[in-house]
C-alpha cells in the first residue's frame, strides 16, 4: 500500500483527476498511514458500507428487548451495527480490541500483545430510525500498548484518527489526521469510498447553532445565558444572525456545524449533571476532528481530549463548533465561576 512518489505529488497528481477516482486505499498508501492504522480504517469502512445497505431497505427501526451497558432501550439496527464493525475489526491485522458504546467492557480481539484499539459508536442517532431519520458512526483509533483495557482509559491526547460515518443522501466518511480532515463519499458502482474533498476547515465564526431546545430550560444559568447571548446578535440587516437547525443525531448536527460553522451544544443539564455523550467514542473522536479542521472543543472547562478517563463509558458535557463560538461558551462558564454561579 505505499506508493513511490510522495504523498504531496501523488495527491496533486489526482487532483487534476476527478476527486471520486481516489479510492480510499490509495489514499490510505499516498498520505502514509501505517499498514495497520489502514486495515483498520478499510474495515472500518467495510462495516459502514454494510450498515449502509441494512439501511437502505428502509425498515422502520424496533426494539431488540434488551438495554444496554447505559439502560438505554436497545433497537435492532443498535444490534446489527455493533456486529457488523465488530466482525470487520476482528479480521483486520493490527487491530487488538474495541470499546463499543454497545458493550460492557473493552472487546479483545487478537492474542497479540500491542496493537490498535478502535473507540466506537457503531450507531449514533439510532432513535431516528423510528422515522427513517439521518444517522451515523463514530470512531477513534488509538494505540493498545500495554493491554485493551488500560488503552480504553487513556485521554483523546492518544488518539492517532478519528472520523465518523453519515448515513443519508449519500454514505460519506470524514476522516481525520492531526493536521488534516478528509471527506469521502461511498460510491455503490465501484463498492469503495472515494475523495470527494480535501482538507475540510471549519469556518472560524458561523451562523447556526445545533442544541435541542426544549431542553435548554434544564441547563445551567451560564449555558442559557450563552445561548440567549447568541440569540441577540444581529445581522447588518437587522435580522437575527443564527438559525437553529437540530436533527438529534451528534453526527448529523456536528457534520452541518463542521461544513458551515456555528455550535453544537450538549451541556449539562438537571438530567445529567455530568453530561450526557460519552467520552471515548463520542467526545474525544468529534473534538479531534473539529480541533485538525481548526474548529474547537470543550466541556466547558476544558478541551475533552486532556481527560483521562476512570471508566470506559465516561460521560461529559459537550460543546464543538467554530472557534469563536467554542471561545464564547469557554467565557461564559469562566464567568459564572467568578460570580460563583
Amino acid at each position: 500500500m505505499r506508493f513511490r512518489t510522495s504523498p504531496a505529488r501523488f495527491l496533486q497528481h489526482k487532483v487534476g483527476m476527478l476527486a471520486r477516482e481516489l479510492t480510499l486505499t490509495d489514499y490510505l498508501g499516498a498520505v502514509g498511514f501505517e499498514p495497520a492504522e489502514a486495515h483498520t480504517i478499510l474495515a472500518l469502512s467495510r462495516a459502514a458500507a454494510a450498515l449502509a445497505g441494512v439501511l437502505a431497505r428502509g425498515k422502520r427501526a424496533t426494539f431488540s428487548g434488551h438495554d444496554n451497558v447505559h439502560g438505554e432501550h436497545v433497537r435492532d439496527y443498535d444490534v446489527i451495527a455493533n456486529e457488523l464493525f465488530v466482525a470487520e475489526l476482528s479480521r483486520a491485522p493490527g487491530c487488538v480490541g474495541v470499546l463499543s458504546e454497545e458493550l460492557t467492557e473493552p472487546l479483545r480481539l487478537s492474542d497479540a500483545s500491542e496493537g490498535l484499539l478502535v473507540f466506537l459508536d457503531p450507531l449514533d442517532g439510532s432513535a431516528n430510525l423510528d422515522s427513517h431519520g439521518l444517522c451515523g458512526s463514530i470512531f477513534g483509533v488509538a494505540k493498545a500498548s500495554s493491554g485493551v483495557n488500560s488503552a480504553a482509559l487513556q485521554s483523546g491526547r492518544g488518539l492517532l484518527r478519528a472520523g465518523y460515518f453519515l448515513y443519508s443522501s449519500a454514505t460519506l466518511l470524514v476522516l481525520a489526521s492531526r493536521d488534516r480532515v478528509d471527506l469521502f463519499l461511498y460510491d455503490p458502482a465501484l463498492g469503495a469510498f472515494t475523495l470527494a474533498e480535501q482538507d475540510l476547515r471549519c469556518p472560524e465564526r458561523g451562523k447556526l447553532y445545533a442544541v435541542n431546545e426544549a431542553r435548554t430550560c434544564t441547563w445551567s444559568a451560564s449555558a442559557q445565558g450563552f445561548l440567549s447571548e447568541l440569540k441577540r446578535i444581529k445581522t447588518r440587516e437587522g435580522a437575527p444572525r443564527y438559525s437553529l437547525r437540530y436533527t438529534g443525531a451528534l453526527v448529523a448536527d456536528a457534520h452541518r456545524v463542521l461544513l458551515e460553522g456555528g455550535v453544537f451544544a450538549y451541556p449539562a443539564d438537571a438530567a445529567s449533571p455530568r453530561g450526557k455523550l460519552r467520552l471515548q467514542y463520542e467526545a474525544n473522536p468529534m473534538g479531534f476532528v473539529f480541533r485538525a479542521a481548526g474548529g474547537a472543543a470543550t466541556t466547558g472547562e476544558r478541551n475533552p481530549l486532556d481527560i483521562e478517563p476512570s471508566r470506559p463509558h465516561e460521560r461529559v458535557p459537550l460543546v464543538l463548533g467554530s472557534s469563536w463560538e467554542v471561545a464564547a461558551y469557554e467565557r461564559a462558564e469562566r464567568a459564572s465561576g467568578c460570580d460563583g454561579g
